[in-house]
């Protein structure tokens, strides 16, 4: 990703499965043909890339991609998130800064999801208030963590 926060690509191929043993392949090539590992690799949510990354960039650090997480965000959240002009106003303003430090992005994310999102389960309309475990046990709901 560069300064202008557009996706840069470095190199590309092709693999006829997409799973662990590709992915990793596909990531050594990657790593052998650059001969050091990124900073950063950032990717979709799919687990058996996520698997790859840990295993072949062990000094990289590995993030999900925000088009992805936002993109999913209206199929996870009840309410019409899409056209809700203060949810994407706050939404942004929380994803896109590059001041905010982990605790803070934990704390203001659990406001947002107070203050903002029902949530639908089985059909059914809720709106959860939740402490940090409930947090977290959202973003396992949402595939956002382990």
């Amino acid at each position: 990703m560069d300064n202008h926060r557009k996706c840069v690509t470095i190199g590309a191929g092709m693999i006829a499965k997409e799973n662990i043993e590709s992915f990793t392949f596909l990531l050594e090539i990657f790593l052998k043909a650059f001969k050091k590992q990124p900073n950063i690799i950032v990717t979709d949510q799919d687990p058996a890339m996520k698997v790859a990354v840990s295993k072949v960039f062990t000094e990289s650090k590995h993030r999900l991609c925000t088009w992805h997480i936002t993109n999913k965000l209206p199929t996870k959240v009840c309410g019409d998130v899409e056209n809700n002009a203060e949810f994407k106003s706050k939404f942004h303003k929380l994803v896109w800064s590059i001041y905010t430090r982990p605790e803070q992005f934990e704390k203001r994310w659990r406001e947002l999801m107070e203050d903002t999102i029902f949530w639908e389960i089985n059909g059914c309309q809720i709106c959860m208030k939740f402490d940090i475990d409930g947090f977290h046990l959202i973003l396992k709901m949402l595939n956002f963590v382990d």
